[in-house]
């Protein structure tokens, strides 16, 4: 155990290679949760574009259900088709255009269709929606 002398004013004080360790731990402790932290938030990133993708597959089914094809061009800004018929009717456009990187593709081709897009996380996964679900 140190001896720990009295300052000036009668109270005992850390020595400066107390100091130092502390620092040293918190500052390795930091490297090791800092970069787990950033994997954790690009994950959820990455999870949030793949739910929003799936929750347009339904949209696109209804369309078909209701008009016998697919919409032969998609409007990504709004959501609409090439009539100005809302595609995406269960959720708010806006709200599914802010939660990837960018919409690349739309391509149709009888009764399947492909969306390419890209996810939010530092990747900018490509995302592949069709009517069997959603590959990477």
């Amino acid at each position: 155990m140190s001896q720990r002398t009295e300052g000036a004013g009668g109270t005992r004080g850390f020595t400066l290679i107390e100091l130092l360790l502390v620092v040293g731990l918190i500052a390795i402790l930091a490297l090791i949760a800092i970069p787990q932290y950033l994997k954790y938030i690009d994950n959820a990133r990455l999870t949030v574009g793949i739910a929003t993708l799936d929750s347009i597959r339904p949209n696109m089914e209804a369309y078909l259900n209701e008009k016998g094809q697919y919409p032969v061009s998609i409007n990504f800004a709004n959501f609409t088709d090439q009539d100005g018929n809302r595609v995406v009717i269960s959720t708010d456009a806006s709200l599914v255009t802010s939660k990837l990187f960018s919409w690349n593709s739309y391509v149709v081709s009888g009764l399947s269709y492909t969306i390419t897009a890209q996810a939010l996380d530092s990747k900018h996964t490509v995302l592949n929606l069709t009517p069997h679900g959603i590959t990477r």
